[in-house]
């Protein structure tokens, strides 16, 4: 008889985790999932049947506000409940860390898993890609290269838009890519930023906030 085990993920666990991604085509490097487990070390799990690996999950809080992402079970082994096991422990993990609400992305063919367990869709959300080209020269005189220690107030004004504060998640993202994040300000305030990484082909351009009544950064 097959035995459902949930435990913590561990350093050893990054490579199987990128090996789930690749397969998913989900374009995160192994650094990318590096960083995401060094977010919270203690919100991520692995799922095993009778010790073999399955699947993951991570989760992160920001205070009252959680976060769950990179939920994969291996193909095959669907449909057999890993994904909502996986889920249950996230969750579990985030509420007794006193989060109050918990949000994630979904894409379409897995969101009634999300529902079934009291997530409610609230609002659609594209993603975009481009490929080569000529760039849009448009104006940058408002745009610098971010410096490390403006990532104290550039995380305080995050949390006006995305509504609580990421420090934890900007700092490495800064760290890993610095000559990839810029900030604009309207004199001593920050009046938007945008932090760009390596995927696996190509680059990712997020987290990206603009302050909406700033003319210069619209």
């Amino acid at each position: 008889m097959e035995h459902f085990s949930i435990r913590p993920f561990k350093d050893e666990d990054i490579d199987f985790a990128y090996k789930l991604d690749t397969i998913e085509q989900w374009n995160h490097t192994r650094n990318d999932i590096k960083r995401m487990f060094n977010y919270e070390p203690n919100g991520c799990f692995i799922a095993e049947i009778s010790g073999r690996r399955v699947g993951h999950v991570f989760s992160i809080s920001y205070g009252r506000l959680g976060w769950i992402g990179l939920l994969i079970a291996n193909a095959e082994y669907r449909r057999r409940g890993i994904g909502a096991l996986l889920m249950k422990k996230a969750m579990d993990c985030l509420l007794s860390r006193k989060v109050k609400t918990t949000k994630l992305e979904a894409v379409p063919k897995v969101a009634n898993l999300y529902r079934k367990l009291g997530f409610v869709d609230e609002f659609d959300s594209l993603r975009l890609i481009r490929t080569g080209g000529k760039i849009i020269t448009m104006s940058s005189h408002c745009v610098k290269p971010l410096k490390n220690r403006e990532i104290t107030q550039l995380a305080e004004f995050d949390a006006e838009y995305f509504g609580a504060n990421r420090i934890k998640v900007l700092s490495e993202l800064y760290q890993d890519n610095p000559q990839l994040c810029f900030v604009s300000h309207d004199g001593s305030k920050v009046a938007g930023y945008v932090m760009c990484y390596e995927a696996e082909s190509g680059y990712r351009i997020g987290s990206l906030v603009c302050n909406p009544e700033n003319p210069h950064c619209t």
